[in-house]
């Protein structure tokens, strides 16, 4: 089974963010995996992740490969092409291949053996990256990214038009209630949808 340790440095629509982005929902999946071990059918467990961009939909797959049923709720009525590039680190690229998406990422990817990062006003040169003795840092259309990922989720398991409006933990489930007035009941939940969570 793939264990998310470490989802290194994340370029996002020119906005670098640590594995600090991840942390929260992984420690929160890691989390589910030690309390829910105690169970025998992992596939009874309900995971519920709010945000179906780049976080919530990996995290889904890793839960999904880690046996747990998993349902990721996305406030848009699509899949949307939001955002333009998207590059991950190495470490980034290893989790995902890990998670069975290295036939992806080779099919709709560039790989490239440098980075530059200048200063947005003068261009001046802050960091050059050198990837050459590596299998270089990934880069591709976030939209084509999410599509991909989302595709390798079940059908009934990927609920668009789904606003998150509230969540009520009663004993042992979690209630989450939608803008369209649905609600679901699950195990564990997890934020997902940016800076919402």
């Amino acid at each position: 089974m793939p264990q998310l340790k470490s989802f290194g440095n994340l370029s996002l629509e020119n906005k670098t963010f640590s594995a600090l982005a991840f942390s929260p929902c992984c420690a929160r999946l890691a989390s589910a995996r030690k309390l829910f071990r105690i169970r025998d059918n992992l596939d009874s467990i309900r995971i519920a992740v709010i945000g179906g961009g780049v976080t919530g939909l990996i995290l889904g797959l890793a839960a999904l490969r880690d046996g747990y049923r998993v349902d990721v709720f996305e406030r848009s009525d699509s899949i949307t092409d939001v955002g333009a590039g998207i590059s991950f680190d190495i470490n980034a690229a290893k989790v995902f291949e890990s998670l069975g998406l290295g036939d992806v990422i080779d099919r709709i990817s560039y790989r490239s053996k440098t980075s530059t990062y200048r200063t947005h006003d003068t261009n001046k040169l802050k960091l050059f990256l050198d990837y050459s003795n590596t299998s270089g840092k990934v880069m591709c259309l976030r939209a084509e990214f999410v599509r991909e990922v989302a595709g390798l989720l079940p059908k009934d398991q990927l609920h668009l038009g789904k606003k998150f409006e509230s969540l009520q933990q009663h004993h042992k489930l979690v209630t989450i209630r939608f803008k369209d007035g649905s609600s679901y009941a699950a195990d564990l939940v997890i934020g997902a949808d940016g800076i919402n969570s």
